[in-house]
């Protein structure tokens, strides 16, 4: 298992694909971090309200996803098609093992990434200012995202077992990813439907027609939205969607409930590739 480790953790280091992503997020990352110091600065100019540095900083929490998915099934493809799964069994290493060799390398790899995120972004400490959450807000956040990018290196990894095709691997992944999406940020926007609708006037021809304030239909009170709740934290998709809106409503359970994810994935993906035909 050490060996595996280090020899995937040192081709790593000079693998083409790796170093690619790794541009794509710096740039992506530097020219977010300043359309965002932009635009605080223009609505402070303006005198209109502005938002806290950590609604801009976290606000690619959601693509995450997106670069897990699309490294692992590469790099997993890149793996299969190079014969380098199948020596490693000729040579005597347990499946087990090696599952868990390619998980640790790609979480490295999408950890990495996420590092680097962190970084590119940090420059809008200086103009934007310090976050209002706090350094303690920041560490739950952070250590928020750290837990949702093993989930999804999980996920991505148990796909990759399933499927050995490097082309459809990719279309797995992002399938997958793009259905996680649309559902987590369902059910995350019925959760935050307000109980009570407000008073509002509308233009109905050439007459306003005051709306009285009332319950509001769509809101989902009980014990039905704590059960959603904890689906919306289970999914890595939902814990995104929260800390891309800085609101994570239950850090410790939110986390909990991911890492809970993260190992039964990893248990499924280690049964489906210790029975997976190798060629």
């Amino acid at each position: 298992m050490t060996n595996l480790l280090t020899a995937g953790l040192f081709r790593l280091r000079k693998d083409g694909l790796f170093r690619l992503m790794a541009l794509a997020v710096v740039l992506a990352t530097g020219l977010i971090t300043a359309q965002s110091i932009g635009a605080y600065q223009g609505d402070l100019a303006r005198g209109v309200p502005v938002n806290d540095m950590e609604e801009y900083f976290f606000n690619q929490a959601p693509m995450m996803g997106m670069l897990a998915a699309v490294f692992v099934s590469l790099y997993w493809g890149a793996e299969y098609s190079d014969g380098a799964i199948r020596n490693k069994l000729c040579v005597g290493c347990r499946r087990s093992h090696v599952y868990l060799a390619h998980f640790t390398v790609c979480l490295a790899a999408n950890l990495a990434f996420l590092m680097l995120w962190f970084l590119f972004a940090s420059p809008m400490y200086f103009y934007i200012g310090p976050m209002a959450i706090g350094w303690t807000g920041f560490l739950t956040y952070a250590a928020t995202c750290i837990c949702f990018t093993a989930a999804f290196t999980a996920l991505f990894t148990l796909i990759c077992a399933a499927v050995t095709n490097k082309a459809y691997s990719v279309v797995a992944a992002l399938g997958v990813w793009i259905l996680l999406v649309m559902a987590s940020g369902g059910l995350y926007g019925r959760l935050c439907e307000p109980e009570m609708n407000v008073a509002y006037q509308m233009l109905v021809g050439e007459e306003f027609v005051t709306v009285e304030a009332g319950p509001n239909p769509l809101y989902i009170g009980g014990t039905l939205r704590t059960v959603l709740e904890g689906v919306v934290e289970l999914l890595p998709t939902g814990q995104a969607f929260l800390v891309n809106d800085i609101n994570i409503w239950h850090p410790v359970r939110g986390i909990l409930l991911t890492l809970a994810f993260t190992a039964a994935m990893l248990g499924i993906g280690l049964g489906m590739f210790g029975k997976k035909d190798i060629r």
